[in-house]
């Protein structure tokens, strides 16, 4: 009966470890993913592919794969295309997570943002446009 006993609450608290780990997990990656949210809607310019001298992923190119791996990229990316505080660079990075995740709601949004006059900085391998 001790024994039962011992092995119960050694269960218990292993359940309450593995709830409390797994909320702080979940609860960094929702604040990770915030911070990439807005880090890429503020971006000053826009690239995808290697860029540079040296041929790299830009870091706003990383940060929007990782919103786009994550579970909440489709509404992160309809957020960031409607918003009027959004920077014109950081829309077209969510057209292409929209067309990647959505390719119905990358055509409404993209419509809407193809009505309004605009220019956006493109980088082009080491060439700011």
């Amino acid at each position: 009966m001790i024994s039962n006993l011992s092995s119960m609450k050694n269960l218990i608290l292993n359940l309450i470890l593995l709830q409390t780990i797994t909320q702080a997990i979940a609860s960094t990656t929702v604040d990770q993913i915030g911070r990439h949210k807005e880090k890429l809607a503020n971006t000053k310019n826009f690239s995808l592919g290697m860029v540079g001298f040296s041929g790299h992923i830009s870091e706003n190119e990383n940060i929007y794969r990782k919103i786009l791996r994550s579970e909440f990229a489709k509404d992160i990316f309809t957020d960031i295309i409607r918003s009027e505080e959004s920077t014109n660079e950081a829309k077209l990075y969510a057209a292409c997570g929209l067309r990647t995740l959505s390719p119905p709601l990358f055509k409404k949004e993209t419509l809407n943002i193809l009505q309004k006059d605009g220019s956006a900085s493109v980088l082009r391998a080491d060439i700011l446009n």
